[in-house]
């Protein structure tokens, strides 16, 4: 789906259910990937959920949904804002690898 597809449907929701929803829709969301990542982290490091492939699916989806959340707020508070601070923020995220490379 292109990203000016994605963006009607953006507009849509935000029609139809109002901006606090998407507000919300955000953090439960959020919190089921915290859970999936919770998982998929005893299944690696204790062998937890053994041979259950529906962890990293359940792991893929809420990421997906997560993104897509992520993506709708973006374009709702304006994405040349959004992008801008995001740079910001990789650039802080490489000096702090630099930094932890030196010691």
């Amino acid at each position: 789906m292109e990203k000016f597809e994605r963006e009607k449907i953006y507009d849509d929701g935000l029609d139809v259910f109002g901006m606090e929803c998407q507000y919300d829709q955000c953090v439960e969301e959020m919190a089921e990937l915290m859970v999936a990542i919770s998982k998929v982290k005893r299944q690696q490091n204790f062998g937890e959920y053994e041979n259950d492939n529906s962890i990293k699916e359940n792991f893929l989806e809420e990421l997906a949904d997560v993104f897509i959340c992520v993506e709708g707020l973006a374009y709702f508070v304006g994405e040349e804002e959004f992008n801008s601070k995001v740079e910001e923020k990789m650039q802080k995220f490489a000096r702090t690898i630099e930094k932890c490379r030196k010691k």
